[in-house]
Order: structure tokens, then C-alpha cells, then sequence
């Protein structure tokens, strides 16, 4: 169809490559996150990018970017292994606080851990977060993948309810909003019959 802008072609990523685009991961996360519900100033892009030279040599370290034809980056997702020993400070504390040690251990040791999903607003709502998604969650050992994501209106809990992610934590007042879900293909998700969406923070 005339008019109609090319698909971009979403693939992994090595460290590499990933990091070659830096500045293109940097206007994405820009335009992903200054928008409603997140608002975050465009300093924090440049403090994601800065974290990004550290996470990529994190264990298990995993990456997905979507380009255009003409190398463009337009989305991108990143993953790495869980922490071990599992971290006690921010979104990690509610998790630890929702699951406890043994569920923590069970539920997440070992795990895939989702850490950022981005597409730009521009190529937003064509499937390419679910691609992104899918490719950074491939690696996951025995489809063992997590993520925090946030229970806030307009915010992204819908779309990995639709795709199948699991809550196992109720929404964190003093988190933001923080939920921990699994992933689809993990063991200890819940029935889908058991699958219910939390209630947003502050409703």
C-alpha cells in the first residue's frame, strides 16, 4: 500500500551492536518514557543509556532491537539473568516483600529477568513490543522469564495481560504501583482461569 512505512525487522542483538546504537536507544527511551504515565525528564534518558554500558556485561546479558531498512532503531528490549544474591532495594524489596525468600527463590532464582521495553511512539500499536518481547523472552532457561512493570492507568499492565504475563504480587503503594509478573511459558504462573488483574495503586 502506497504510504505505508516499511516493517521494521525486529532480531537479537549482541552487547555490540546493541551498544552501536546507543544513540538511537537513547531517543527511544526519550520518547517511550516523557510521555504519560511515565513522564520522565530527558535526563533519564541519558542515565539509561550511561546503565546500559554497565547491564550489558551483566550474566545472561540479552537483547532484541527492532530497525527500519535503513538501520534506524526503533524499539528495543533488554534482559539478563536474576541476581543472585536477589537484591533488596527498590522494585527488588516489593518483590521480596510479595513473594518472600523461598518464593523469591522459587519463583525467580535463575530466571530471566525483562528489564526494559521500548518502542518509539511513531511505531507504536504494530506489534513490535510483543516481537520484542518474544525474542528477549526466548532465552529464557525452561521459559523461566520475569519483570516488574507498573498498575497505573494508561500504564503497559494491560498489554502483558493480554500476552499471556501472570501478576504474582499485588501493586506496591510505595512502589509506584510495582507488580511482578511471569511470563507466559513459566512454570509457576498461575492457571489462566487464576489470572486476574491487580487493582492500580491509589483506585
Amino acid at each position: 500500500m502506497a504510504g505505508t512505512p516499511p516493517v521494521p525487522n525486529v532480531r537479537r542483538v549482541d552487547r555490540v551492536a546493541l551498544l552501536g546504537l546507543a544513540a538511537d536507544v537513547r531517543d527511544v527511551y526519550a520518547h517511550a518514557f516523557g510521555r504519560p504515565p511515565w513522564n520522565e525528564p530527558g535526563a533519564m534518558a541519558d542515565d539509561y543509556v550511561s546503565r546500559l554500558h554497565r547491564d550489558v556485561d551483566r550474566p545472561g546479558f540479552t537483547a532484541a532491537a527492532a530497525c527500519r531498512p535503513d538501520g534506524r532503531l526503533v524499539g528495543f528490549a533488554t534482559a539478563w539473568t536474576t541476581p543472585d544474591p536477589f537484591p533488596s532495594e527498590g522494585s527488588y524489596r516489593h518483590a521480596g516483600d510479595g513473594l518472600g525468600e523461598h518464593g523469591v527463590r522459587e519463583l525467580l532464582g535463575g530466571a530471566l529477568k525483562i528489564d526494559e521495553l521500548a518502542v518509539h511512539p511513531d511505531h507504536a500499536r504494530r506489534g513490535l513490543g510483543l516481537a520484542l518481547l518474544n525474542a528477549v523472552s526466548a532465552a529464557a532457561p525452561g521459559g523461566r522469564s520475569w519483570l516488574f512493570t507498573v498498575a497505573a492507568a494508561d500504564g503497559p499492565l494491560d498489554f502483558y495481560l493480554r500476552h499471556g504475563w501472570s501478576p504474582v504480587t499485588s501493586p506496591a503503594p510505595d512502589a509506584g504501583g510495582v507488580v511482578v509478573m511471569l511470563g507466559p511459558h513459566h512454570p509457576g504462573a498461575p492457571a489462566p482461569a487464576h489470572r486476574e488483574a491487580p487493582a492500580a495503586a491509589g483506585h
